[in-house]
């Protein structure tokens, strides 16, 4: 945040620029100004530094060159090491198997991952995630209650909204039944919104797209495909270590309508369980299993130095790719 923060000085005129798009590059320049202003904010000088980025599973060959070519060309570090973010959460939680779920804000995907591998062709994805659930909140205040929503901050409001009032019900065909309760979010000048239903009408979508006409896998549809797509041998000790991450898995009542809908479709002799974070850890795992991954691959082996890069070129990479491709 703080390399965007000049950027919403003024939220009514600010005009965003976003260089990633559901996990991959599609503004080079744009993502080059984030990598280097990122690392003069940590230090002046990045010699004899070594840099741990983490890296998008989905990402292209050539948004990861990109990186490691401005790493090392433009910005002088001395080694980098690409990680990726399923085994960087699950080494935050001291594990090397498990299920990783992310619901972000443009995907949601599970990666198995397998003693420290993660196996790549047994991911499962769908770009139904945590922007579907903003718009489509979005799109019931506007064409139900007549609220405009256009500007940047207005869109802040609805994002506050969600975030602060929102919840997925546990059942929601009975939920729908009741009368629902009234609440008020209050704006900067004093006015109030009204809100009822929405709050849990608008998370239902990850649940189920179809209800609104979208076609689409739901996040139990991919948490089950995830797994299903792997040896049978490995399946329940995946089911019964999953970890959650990303900000759509903090709406309210997420887990526990999550852990309803598996207990429904597994066999009684397979309970999922979910991996417990540190409070308010989902968004920053990467962070924690980042470190914990410089400690334990602290050898020069797990890390791409200036020269080899020079020689191998992208085959330095995947030499050392903790990833198991196709």
């Amino acid at each position: 945040m703080s390399v965007l923060s000049a950027a919403f000085t003024d939220l009514r005129s600010s005009q965003l620029r976003f260089p990633f798009h559901r996990g991959v590059i599609n503004n080079l320049e744009d993502a080059e100004k984030v990598w280097t202003s990122s690392l003069e904010s940590v230090t002046r000088s990045q010699v004899d530094r070594s840099v741990l980025v983490t890296g998008s599973i989905i990402n292209t060959q050539y948004g990861r060159r990109s990186v490691l070519t401005h790493l090392f060309e433009n910005l002088d570090v001395a080694s980098v090491c690409i990680a990726f973010e399923p085994l960087l959460s699950l080494l935050s939680r001291g594990r090397s198997t498990g299920l990783v779920v992310r619901c972000g804000g443009e995907l949601t995907e599970a990666y198995p991952v397998i003693s420290g591998v993660i196996q790549q062709h047994h991911c499962e994805r769908t770009n139904l995630a945590g922007n579907d659930v903003t718009e489509y909140l979005r799109r019931i205040l506007h064409f139900e209650k007549g609220y405009e929503w256009c500007r940047l901050g207005e869109q802040l409001i609805i994002e506050d909204v969600k975030e602060t009032m929102a919840h997925v019900s546990l059942d929601y065909d009975a939920e729908m039944q009741l009368r629902p309760s009234h609440r008020t979010y209050q704006l900067n000048d004093g006015q109030t919104i009204p809100l009822g239903d929405e709050l849990f009408r608008c998370s239902e979508i990850l649940f189920q797209p179809e209800l609104q006409g979208i076609r689409s896998k739901s996040v139990v549809d991919v948490i089950a495909l995830a797994i299903l797509n792997t040896n049978i041998e490995h399946r329940a000790e995946l089911m019964n270590n999953i970890q959650l991450i990303g900000g759509g898995v903090k709406l309210r009542g997420f887990k526990d309508r999550l852990s309803a809908e598996l207990d429904r479709i597994t066999p009684q002799s397979i309970t999922p369980n979910f991996v417990r974070d540190r409070e308010n850890a989902a968004q920053i795992t990467s962070w924690l299993g980042g470190s914990a991954y410089s400690e334990i691959f602290r050898h020069p082996s797990h890390w791409i130095t200036k020269l080899e890069y020079e020689e191998e070129g992208y085959s330095s990479f995947t030499r050392r790719s903790n990833i198991e491709f196709i």
